[in-house]
């Protein structure tokens, strides 16, 4: 069973139902989900009953992974003269040059 490296509490990792794992304090489990652990099954994480330790951690924000942006394609439309707006070019938000 792991230990938080900063607050030396004992948790398990549960997965999320997007497939990501979070780690739970073992105080939010109940006796069944860690026999179930322990006997290598799956328990999913469920907000309701089990406690992130992500909350309960006093040093959370040092273990947490940074957020990954994301870019969406944008159309931009050829208003010249020529184009009429009939053809246009996609761009990536956050790119400096359009090509």
């Amino acid at each position: 069973m792991p230990f938080c490296k900063s607050c030396k509490k004992e948790f398990y990792y549960l997965r999320t139902s997007s497939g990501k794992l979070n780690p739970v304090d073992i105080d939010s489990l109940s006796q069944s989900h860690i026999s179930l652990l322990i006997a290598k099954m799956e328990v999913m994480f469920d907000q309701k009953i089990h406690t992130s330790h992500f909350i309960t951690c006093p040093e959370a924000k040092k273990f947490r992974k940074p957020k990954q942006k994301t870019a969406l394609p944008v159309y931009l439309p050829d208003l010249s003269a020529e184009g009429r707006g009939i053809v246009g070019k996609f761009i990536t938000l956050g790119q400096s040059k359009v090509k």
